[in-house]
């Protein structure tokens, strides 16, 4: 027969563990983690380290999701040995409140857990041959939120074990440090950045009162600023009007 899930799950995370020592500088042969900056590093060793409960980080959570991304698909491996396509909606929120419950986990690492497993696939949005652009970077991290390095570090995994792109796992590494330099160095792309107007500063230049629009316009004014088209308030009020 051929690998099974669990197979997939204990490769991936072996993956994740080589990539936590690389940030940590331990281990002999241990690969570099990408092309991040000390800094960067840093700020994801923080985030992989910090408490969801008050024994426990972010990390456990990873290493779990590590082991069960691959129990979603029903048969494993499609007929002739094929990965499922990675693009079929994972088992995600289900699966982590399983697990949950037999694991007795906190309803923040529940929630970690269904983030992580329903995002990890999201990164073959933006896989391809030319470089995203600003937009379709941004409107990524929106949906992925505070959750988008653990999500990339997952997927990064998953293709390490086979389960997502087999075949380009040296290509898909590189893209994944990509995006994850990208997240902490370039703050208007992943959303973390201060905007340039807020709520009633554009409310005042379009003369509405309090809607949804408003919303729309701030959304769409930080979409337009990631790909830079939009660079200074004083761009930001004319884009707006």
């Amino acid at each position: 027969g051929g690998e099974s899930a669990w197979d997939r799950g204990l490769k991936a995370l072996e993956c994740l563990e080589e990539t936590v020592r690389a940030l940590a500088g331990r281990g002999a042969g241990a690969p570099a983690p990408g092309p991040l900056s000390g800094s960067s590093a840093g700020q994801l060793a923080a985030y992989l380290n910090a408490p969801l409960t008050r024994t426990r980080s972010r990390l456990p959570v990873l290493k779990l999701a590590c082991l069960f991304h691959a129990a979603g698909s029903a048969g494993g491996r499609e007929p002739g040995g094929a990965c499922p396509s990675p693009c079929a909606p994972p088992a995600g929120a289900a699966l982590a409140e399983a697990l949950a419950r037999r694991l007795r986990l906190a309803g923040r690492e529940e929630g970690l857990l269904a983030a992580l497993l329903e995002g990890y696939a999201e990164p073959l949005s933006l896989y391809g041959p030319c470089p995203p652009g600003g937009r379709a970077v941004y409107r990524f991290f929106r949906r992925l939120g505070d959750e988008a390095p653990g999500c990339l570090l997952l997927s990064l995994a998953a293709a390490a074990a086979g389960a997502v792109v087999p075949g380009e796992p040296v290509g898909y590494r590189e893209f994944i440090f990509a995006l994850l330099r990208r997240y902490y160095e370039e703050p208007e792309l992943s959303g973390r950045a201060r905007p340039l107007l807020d709520g009633k500063e554009v409310m005042r230049l379009v003369n509405v009162e309090p809607s949804p629009l408003v919303g729309r316009l701030l959304e769409e004014l930080a979409a337009a600023r990631a790909a830079s088209e939009v660079r200074s308030r004083q761009e930001a009020e004319e884009y707006v009007k």
